[in-house]
């Protein structure tokens, strides 16, 4: 079979417009007029093409044989002629648009700029009905490729805001009651330097948070859990670490637990549910610690039947232990005091309560004196009580209220 090509297709069909070829009915299926003499009224098949001899734009018959609407499809100067809208009803479970762009190395795959957005949105995808089910989104970026990058290594999504001052760079509103709102999962075995969430804003000073929770709603829920059920945790694993490398503070404070609870709230529980053997629930280590404190339990200035320190062991084992212990570790620490007492509160003008002993019948005191007075007609105490720094410095102990004998 041999097919001649022409070199003339395009016949007259009006004065103003010419028909290269015609359907099976009779309607022109292609045609060219300048964009003043596109044709209107019938004669012009559905998807009719129609090319201005003027502009070189191209144009689609979007409306029916007998009723002619022409749109614009393609222009000279561009491929897409804005704005322009698109229904594709038809699509179930293939791609509705798909663009393929596998030769863009150091390019832009799709730019847009939207200099003049205020209220506005520079790229909406919206949902109402179908229920979005298991491996379904919205919205997906994948890669299987392996990105690594240079210094700052490759990011699959990048979002910079070199001029924003106030406001929120990344948002998400929710109204979930089961569900969570963000999920970062890695499957990947991290070492070293890997992590799944960096918050670097080293230019920060008397910022409210660098990360905040807010949960004034919370009753039975829990603001942050950190869970793990490892079994192979070491002695430099973590849990939870607050690194501050800073060698300087002005009165500093790394962490800080604080509330205003007036009722029997548990402001800070450590809990250990295991047999926990030979190990630690609470470890505090200062080795370059020199005039500082390890320990501080201060202000409780508005005390009443309140205790400052309570420990309590409900074992039935009898095996030898020491509910609390001191240590001064150190022969050469010839200065140091394994426990210091003090008390500003004075009893009968000369004397000072300085420690109770009880098996949970019987109670009795150690008292201090003034190293000058007798506690005798002075002091009432219970038989048994023992006082230091009486008169001339000597001890007593109780026979009953006021009554004391000093030791031989």
């Amino acid at each position: 079979m041999a097919i001649n090509v022409g070199t003339n297709m395009y016949a007259k069909a009006t004065s103003v417009v010419e028909v290269s070829h015609t359907d099976s009915s009779g309607n022109a299926d292609v045609i060219r007029c300048t964009v003043a003499n596109l044709p209107t009224g019938a004669g012009y098949a559905v998807s009719c093409t129609a090319k201005a001899t003027d502009s070189g734009a191209m144009y689609i018959n979007t409306g029916t044989a007998s009723s002619t609407t022409w749109t614009l499809m393609d222009t000279a100067s561009t491929s897409l002629q804005l704005p322009e809208a698109a229904t594709d009803s038809t699509t179930t479970t293939t791609t509705s648009l798909a663009l393929t762009q596998n030769a863009v190395t150091s390019g832009i795959g799709l730019s847009q700029a939207l200099n003049g957005l205020t209220t506005g949105q520079g790229h909406l995808i919206s949902h109402t009905t179908a229920v979005i089910a298991d491996t379904g989104s919205l919205l997906r970026v994948t890669s299987s490729s392996v990105d690594t990058g240079g210094a700052t290594n490759g990011t699959l999504l990048d979002l910079q805001s070199s001029g924003q001052l106030a406001g929120t760079t990344a948002r998400l509103d929710t109204i979930l009651t089961t569900g969570g709102a963000m999920a970062i999962t890695s499957s990947g075995v991290m070492t070293t330097t890997g992590n799944l969430l960096t918050l670097t804003a080293n230019s920060a000073t008397t910022a409210a948070g660098l990360l905040r929770v807010n949960g004034n709603g919370l009753t039975d829920g829990k603001g942050i859990i950190v869970a793990s059920s490892s079994t192979g945790l070491t002695s430099t694993g973590r849990l939870l670490h607050i690194s501050h490398t800073g060698n300087a503070g002005v009165s500093t404070v790394i962490a800080e637990v604080s509330s205003a609870a007036a009722d029997e709230t548990v402001v800070a529980q450590i809990t250990a549910s295991g047999l926990l053997a030979a190990g630690k629930i609470l470890n505090i280590s200062g080795v370059a610690m020199t005039t500082g404190t390890a320990l501080s339990i201060a202000n409780l200035d508005a005390l009443t039947t309140g205790t400052g320190i309570s420990l309590v062991s409900n074992s039935s084992d009898a095996t030898a232990r020491n509910l609390a212990f001191i240590h001064n570790d150190h022969a050469s620490a010839v200065g140091a005091v394994a426990l210091a007492l003090r008390s500003d509160a004075v009893i009968t003008t000369n004397f000072r309560k300085m420690m109770s002993f009880s098996n949970g019948t019987v109670t009795n005191t150690l008292w201090m004196g003034d190293g000058a007075t007798s506690p005798n007609a002075a002091l009432s105490g219970t038989a048994g009580d023992w006082l230091i720094g009486g008169d001339s410095g000597k001890g007593y102990f109780c026979t009953g209220t006021t009554n004391w004998t000093a030791f031989a």
